[in-house]
Parts: C-alpha cells; sequence; structure tokens
C-alpha cells in the first residue's frame, strides 16, 4: 500500500511539473530562443512570401504597444533571415511600407519607420492588401498579422468584425495561412476569441507589451490533455487514499 501511495505522489509530481515547464516556457518573451521561435518556424517556415501587417491605429498609440508590435515583428524576420517579406501598416487606411524583398537591414528600417497614429483600424484591408503579395506562391505564402484586438472600420458594407472574418476567410481559402500575434489580449475575452477565429488554426499568439511574455493561444494538443487527464486521475485517488486513511475506524477492528 505504501509503495502505491509513493507511486502515486510521485507520479502527481512529475506530471504537474511537466505542466508547469509548459506554462513557464509559454511565458518567455518574443525572444528568437524562446516558444515565439517555435511557433514562428511552424506557421511561417515553410512560407516564401511573408507580409507582415502591423495595427498603428489609435488603441496601439493609447496603450504605447507599437514597440511591442515591431520587436515581435524585427523578431520573425531574423528568424526566417532570407525569405521575402513585406510590411504593411494598418489604421483607417492601409500603407504598403516596403513592397517583397529579402535584404534583412531594409525590412527592419521599414518596421521601426512605422509611426503611431489615432485613427480606427481598418483589418479586412489589411488583410485584403496583404493578398495580393502572397496569392501569387499560394499556399507557399503568409501574412502575419499584429494588433490589438478588435477592428473599429471595414471597407464592406458590414460591421469591422464581420468584415475582417470575412477578408480572413477569403485569405486562408485563396491566399495562404493568417497568423496572427495579440498584443495585451486577455485569455478568454471578446479580442481573445476574434483573433483565434480569424486566425489560421494553431496560427494565433499572444504577447504582452509589459512583461514580453508570449504564450500559443490554441487547444492543448493531445499530449497536453493526457498530462491533465493523469494529474486529475492522480489527484483523485491521492485524496482517496488520504480520507480512507484518515477515516475513523471500528472499535475492535
Amino acid at each position: 500500500m505504501r509503495g502505491i501511495k509513493l507511486l502515486a505522489v510521485v507520479g502527481l509530481v512529475v506530471t504537474l511539473a511537466g505542466l508547469g515547464m509548459v506554462t513557464a516556457n509559454a511565458q518567455q518573451s518574443c525572444d528568437p530562443t524562446g516558444p515565439f521561435r517555435q511557433w514562428i518556424l511552424g506557421n511561417l517556415g515553410n512560407a516564401n512570401v511573408i507580409v507582415i501587417a502591423i495595427d498603428n491605429s489609435g488603441s496601439i498609440l493609447q496603450a504605447g504597444r507599437l514597440p511591442t508590435e515591431k520587436t515581435c515583428a524585427i523578431n520573425a524576420v531574423q528568424q526566417l533571415r532570407g525569405k521575402f517579406f513585406a510590411v504593411l501598416s494598418f489604421n483607417s487606411s492601409v500603407t504598403v511600407v516596403q513592397r517583397p524583398t529579402n535584404d534583412t537591414n531594409t525590412l527592419i528600417n521599414a518596421i521601426n519607420s512605422i509611426q503611431d497614429t489615432s485613427n480606427n483600424t481598418l483589418m479586412d484591408g489589411a488583410i485584403d492588401d496583404a493578398c495580393q503579395f502572397t496569392q501569387p506562391v499560394r499556399p507557399n505564402g503568409a501574412l502575419l498579422l499584429l494588433t490589438d484586438g478588435i477592428p473599429t472600420a471595414a471597407r464592406r458594407p458590414v460591421a469591422p468584425t464581420t468584415a475582417a472574418e470575412q477578408a480572413a476567410s477569403n485569405f486562408k481559402a485563396n491566399c495562404s495561412t493568417l497568423a496572427v500575434i495579440g498584443v495585451d489580449i486577455k485569455e478568454g475575452s471578446d479580442e481573445d476569441k476574434f483573433l483565434g477565429r480569424i486566425a489560421s488554426p494553431g496560427a494565433y499568439g499572444a504577447t504582452s507589451s509589459k512583461t514580453g511574455g508570449f504564450a500559443i493561444r490554441s487547444v492543448p494538443t493531445l499530449t497536453e490533455w493526457g498530462l491533465i487527464a493523469l494529474a486529475v486521475l492522480l489527484a483523485g485517488s491521492l485524496a482517496f487514499m488520504i480520507r480512507r486513511r484518515l477515516a475513523p475506524r471500528p472499535a475492535g477492528a
């Protein structure tokens, strides 16, 4: 019995430690040595032409999020050095900051040249305009969209969120992979759910302008679900054994 208890305790500790490592890794920054590198390589590594679209609308200005967007964009360029990138900025309009080039310094200068504005967020326009660069190489293209949430303007005669979702559906069907990095997005919020909907499967991540943390926002993998289930089962077994141990025994037993 003691051997079984010890095994349960050890198993629980190991499982929780493994889950803790997953959580700790998810809190690392956009540093290319952290989970950001795996996310970038997994979603953009096979693309030959990648469009970086940076939100520089009023909400980005108010919260000081543009430097974080630039850091993640530059790290993506450096991780995929040699690939062709185009750079867009979007607020109430879309600007082609840099047409496709594989010159890293040119791309970094283009990203750093983007300035804050106090305008709305025309997300469907950014997604549509990115398609012109990726469609010719489909499926070997990708869009990396950096934003802080829900759009506030649209080219289409529908609500901005609906317009962005329509643009995203078209992009994923007819252009290429749509990867999204959300800045300061609270998990489970409307913004979080919206960005998860427009991104390609597994291609949504979130970062923080305060801590620099980067987390892959996706449904847990089968391995992670297995670890979670194992932890729950072991915790239940341990609790049952403790209750039995502490339960009063009949007199004379």
